[in-house]
């Protein structure tokens, strides 16, 4: 983990990364012309170990999950090969979020940066996976998918956006530990939290009853007679 929190620190740059990508897919080129010329053998290791580190920087830092596809061939049958476990986890990486794993990822020794790209990529996780079923997660997403553009464009310091991620990751087990506890759906419960602020006195049954009339008439914004 050590090895892979010093590669997230000095990637920690986006024309840093940019210029890393650029490099490798010009090597991967020639790779795949060149290979299997006994000639490589002597080269094969360091192109395997920079092949690693792509999948690494890659999987790390974008958005959305890593897929090998991005590499070519000859490079996956390389690393499948000769890897025996070709793992693209983050160090200290998390892959659910509730208190229990916030609390450890703050108590854990990684860096800030580290801490910030776990946060970065759990929480879009659980929002693309969950905000169908779970709308209340959309407003969420968008702030956190804000805050990532805003570390990445360099507005915000490693320790601020650290500071918005945690909010985030805080606000959103608040939000699903209440939604468990009123005993409401995804659904349901978004729209308690949404009205809650304008209508104080609003409660779990009252936005039960909106949620079913909205299932009742779903057509409402176009269907005259729903609408009435």
């Amino acid at each position: 983990d050590k090895a892979k929190e010093r590669a997230v620190e000095h990637f920690n740059n986006k024309k840093l990364r940019e210029e890393f990508y650029r490099v490798f897919k010009q090597i991967e080129t020639l790779y795949t012309i060149l290979s299997p010329d006994p000639e490589l053998r002597p080269f094969i290791k360091d192109y395997q170990a920079l092949a690693e580190l792509y999948g690494w920087v890659r999987a790390w830092f974008q958005p959305q999950t890593y897929r090998d596809e991005e590499v070519t061939e000859k490079t996956k049958r390389l690393l499948r090969e000769n890897t025996s476990a070709y793992n693209l986890q983050m160090p200290n990486e998390i892959r659910e979020l509730g208190p229990k794993e916030l609390a450890a990822l703050k108590d854990s020794d990684a860096s800030d940066t580290v801490k910030v790209l776990n946060l970065s990529k759990v929480l879009a996780k659980i929002v693309l996976d969950g905000s169908s079923q779970k709308p209340f997660l959309l407003p969420i997403g968008e702030r956190a998918e804000a805050v990532r553009q805003q570390y990445e464009d360099r507005q915000l310091g490693t320790k601020e956006a650290l500071a918005e991620f945690e909010k985030l990751a805080e606000e959103y087990t608040r939000a699903d530990a209440e939604r468990e506890q009123t005993g409401l759906d995804g659904n349901a419960y978004a729209i308690f939290k949404t009205l809650r602020p304008m209508k104080g006195d609003l409660t779990p049954a009252h936005a039960q009853s909106l949620d079913a009339a909205f299932v009742r008439f779903p057509d409402h914004n176009w269907n005259e007679q729903q609408k009435n």
